[in-house]
């Protein structure tokens, strides 16, 4: 597959008829009368839409072509898009033929909300569809990994069939395997201070109640192991692939969550447990209620 660093989605694809130097030729400036209210109006067709297309495709190309590429690794062309990735693969493929505009525009709505996660782990390139705000952990980069996989498998399972499903499924194995170089090795800024602050002796000052009991838990937390283990990364994605409508989201979602609090509370004493946990669920839950709503939209009919 040739990536397009021009593509920008099936919607808006760039004209196809452009001339040899890559640019739409011009329309020619003719006259046209256009009768309105029993008088004749004069007017010109302009070519200025057709400049501004030949415009941004030549901006794209030149912002995407400032990352870091590998050519056997098509998402590291976009490694903040890559829907994108998925989205020219079904545009070529004729995933899209066929289809009105708005059910076009919700599947590639789908797969923005899937990859966002990972997306955000990405340093550099250009992000036009991102939502996250806070930096993931590197505890929500593996639920993200896991969950964007299954989801994926389920997007293929119910909008594609025959050789452009095979083919799309290829491409999520692509998606996994860039993906897990960057997981592997993702810790948030967050993550790097309480690791830090963890290893040295603080000065005795006094804190309010609730900054201590946020310095004990992040302390805890900057011992704890963070690396990324295939075998629970492989539960979350059982359970995740078990979701076959909506009835089955939520105790997917609450399956995960108890291989999740199980690995890092295994870690911490007995005594700080229930305080780990509230911290652990607070921290996470805007990643599983992304994770939650995106799993909803794939199986809402």
């Amino acid at each position: 597959m040739k990536i397009d660093l021009s593509y920008t989605g099936a919607l808006m694809g760039a004209p196809k008829d452009l001339n040899q130097n890559g640019f739409a030729p011009a329309f020619p400036k003719n006259p046209v009368t256009i009768p309105k209210e029993d008088k004749a109006y004069t007017v010109t067709f302009s070519n200025e839409w057709r400049t501004f297309a030949d415009a941004e495709k030549i901006r794209m190309e030149d912002l995407y072509s400032k990352t870091t590429i590998d050519p056997d690794d098509p998402f590291s062309y976009k490694p903040k898009d890559q829907w994108l990735i998925f989205s020219q693969y079904l545009h070529e493929q004729g995933g899209f033929d066929g289809k009105p505009r708005e059910e076009v525009a919700d599947m590639e709505e789908h797969l923005k909300r899937i990859t966002d996660g990972l997306d955000s782990l990405h340093a550099g390139g250009i992000d036009l569809a991102g939502g996250l705000i806070r930096e993931l952990d590197s505890f929500e980069a593996h639920l993200e990994y896991a969950a964007s996989l299954s989801a994926l498998n389920r997007f293929s399972e119910k909008f594609l069939t025959g050789d452009a499903q095979a083919g799309f499924k290829d491409l999520i194995n692509g998606y996994a395997k860039h993906n897990r170089a960057v997981v592997e090795h993702h810790s948030s800024l967050e993550e790097r201070f309480f690791q830090a602050r963890a290893s040295i002796t603080v000065p005795d000052v006094r804190l309010m109640p609730e900054q201590e009991k946020e310095v004990r838990i992040t302390n805890r937390l900057g011992k704890s192991d963070r690396i990324l283990k295939d075998e629970l990364v492989q539960t979350y994605i059982t359970f995740f692939e078990g979701i076959r409508n909506g009835d089955d989201i939520q105790p997917a979602i609450d399956a995960v969550k108890k291989a999740f609090l199980s690995n890092i509370l295994d870690q911490t004493p007995l005594k700080d447990r229930e305080e780990m946990k509230e911290w652990l669920m607070e921290r996470t839950s805007d990643t599983f209620d992304r994770i939650g709503s995106y799993f909803v939209a794939l199986n809402d009919r």
